[in-house]
């Protein structure tokens, strides 16, 4: 866990739950795990806005969550995977919306995308969307 030195900032605790659903950690892991595994996570199947979401992230690597699960903040998340590829966890920035903007994510969301495939190893996942 890495806390930033700023006077505001963004820093759940290390074992802090959230929502599945809305965290960007939740939207970075889901799309690759299989479709029961899915379900007992959300509690039941993704509507289809969560499903076009999961599209997004496959597609790019990474998920954002802006005002979920706290308000004010801003996550990037990006899947960590194991030798089998499956997600095993994520890397996540969070910071205030005022600092992690809209302009930024990208830039913040290719540092998490490299830390996240260096901590794979450079194993391919495999998305379990439909």
């Amino acid at each position: 866990l890495f806390e930033s030195q700023q006077v505001l900032r963004a820093t759940p605790g290390v074992g802090a739950l959230a929502s599945a659903r809305g965290s960007a950690t939740g939207l970075a892991v889901l799309p690759f795990l299989s479709a029961d595994r899915q379900i007992a996570m959300l509690g039941g199947p993704p509507d289809a806005r969560l499903v076009e979401q999961f599209h997004r992230t496959v597609q790019c690597g990474y998920a954002v969550s802006v005002d979920s699960p706290a308000r004010g903040a801003t996550s990037i998340a990006a899947p960590i995977f194991a030798a089998d590829g499956t997600p095993r966890g994520a890397i996540v920035v969070a910071g205030p919306n005022e600092r992690l903007t809209a302009e930024r994510h990208a830039a913040v969301a290719a540092l998490v995308l490299k830390a996240a495939r260096n901590l794979s190893h450079g194993v391919a996942p495999v998305a379990r969307v439909a």
